[in-house]
């Protein structure tokens, strides 16, 4: 892939939409698989169900070849892929409206679900003894993932080497394209969160740790705290060199619509400017509302934030249950053989 070409917004927005329906096919289908209310006949069903969505699935990335995309044929490939994720997305859709239609399955939707977990899951030996699911099946699913991270790291790559050469101009265009994506008259100094969040993905690409907190939790160094707030909710904290930025983030989902409720600050010594965003974005819209606003990136570092969060956890109940067992295995020793 030359780096002489950018691809489209609409492309984009229908390789994240391809992605969350596969996240949510492989969540509904870890439930059932690993589920007692589902029968093994269903089981062996939804496992040839995304055998063949995964081909099909691999089959469309495989043909679009991004190594080798250029100039002259990005267009076309675009235009090919965009035609069979519009069918995929029903697809996916459709496989994973059946699943929750029997209200057999239950899925937690306020738990941030770890997926390369439920891919390894998805990989075990257990599956492929029982319904043939082997590991190259689950890879097609996955091949989604890679494309979009092999183009974010390309897109990243690009923009590095850009943002050495620009100039404040294109600080400012990427501010207007913000500025020009929101319409709520309830806004209050908007461009501040803009700035605030740009701040926050830096100073985490520049090395600071983002780590899981409470809300009154002190930070070490600088770090950037997130605080888990329930659904689709979340805090951010940074304090750090006499700057300090905080804000609350939720996201409040409808059938069509997802709304966007905002606020916070952001202060450098005695100067404080509070900052509030309410925005109604269309569901199918939602990823180029998260992308040209930097919410994305931030919502992934939280994302791993929590997942890291959850392994120490676990490591330390297993560490802590590992020394109850020695101290009292020693006292019934001495007691049982003193």
């Amino acid at each position: 892939m030359n780096g002489d070409f950018a691809f489209r917004e609409e492309f984009l927005d229908s390789l994240e939409l391809l992605r969350h329906d596969v996240d949510e096919a492989l969540v509904y289908s870890v439930h059932a698989l690993y589920g007692d209310t589902v029968r093994r006949e269903r089981k062996q069903e939804l496992c040839d169900e995304l055998t063949r969505l995964g081909k099909e699935l691999g089959a469309s990335i495989s043909s679009f070849d991004l190594p080798g995309i250029t100039r002259y044929n990005v267009r076309e490939r675009e235009k090919t892929f965009e035609g069979e994720a519009k069918i995929l997305h029903g697809d996916f859709g459709a496989f994973t409206a059946k699943l929750a239609k029997g209200g057999d399955i239950v899925v937690d939707r306020t738990l941030p679900f770890d997926m390369p977990d439920i891919a390894e899951k998805l990989k075990s030996p257990k599956l492929y003894a029982e319904f043939s699911f082997t590991r190259d099946k689950v890879d097609n699913l996955l091949s989604i993932d890679r494309l979009v991270a092999e183009i974010r790291r390309s897109r990243g790559a690009d923009s590095a080497e850009k943002e050495r050469k620009l100039d404040r101009q294109f600080i400012e265009l990427k501010e207007r394209a913000f500025t020009e994506s929101l319409r709520s008259a309830k806004n209050r100094n908007q461009i501040y969160f803009f700035r605030s969040v740009a701040l926050l993905d830096k100073f985490i690409a520049d090395g600071s740790k983002a780590t899981i907190i409470n809300d009154d939790s002190p930070l070490a160094g600088d770090d950037v705290g997130f605080s888990i707030r329930g659904e689709d909710s979340m805090g951010v904290r940074y304090r750090y060199g006499g700057l300090t930025i905080e804000m609350s983030i939720a996201r409040h989902r409808s059938e069509r619509f997802v709304n966007y409720s905002i606020g916070g600050f952001i202060e450098k010594a005695l100067a404080k400017i509070e900052f509030s965003v309410e925005e109604s974005v269309s569901s199918g819209g939602l990823p180029a509302f998260e992308r040209v606003t930097g919410l994305d990136t931030l919502r992934a570092s939280y994302e791993k934030a929590y997942t890291d969060f959850q392994h120490s956890t676990r490591d330390a109940g297993t560490r802590q249950e590992q020394l109850n067992k020695e101290i009292v295995n020693k006292a019934i020793d001495d007691l049982l053989f003193d």
